[in-house]
């Protein structure tokens, strides 16, 4: 599997919505995701800062998602070690 086809995978993307944001032909994309068309310098480019870019979005989403919880949790420990239900 491509390097490009692995980004793309983690970040959820579809090949068409990739394409359309990164101005590359799809099947242009699908055909260089199987190893058999070499996009250009700028074409790569481009579709690796929407995968990154994904990626780093759903990183800090992640981040986000963690700290509300433990923000949440954090009173209950402190009632849980005060001695307090």
């Amino acid at each position: 599997m491509s390097e490009i086809r692995k980004l793309r995978k983690l970040s959820g993307l579809s090949q068409a919505l990739v394409a359309k944001k990164a101005r590359v032909d799809r099947s242009s994309l699908c055909l260089a995701e199987r190893g058999l068309f070499v996009l250009s310098v700028e074409q790569e480019r481009r579709v690796r800062a929407v995968l990154l870019t994904s990626l780093r979005n759903h990183a800090i989403q992640s981040a986000l998602i963690l700290k509300d919880r433990a923000g949440a949790a954090e009173p209950a420990r402190a009632m849980a070690f005060a001695g307090r239900p």
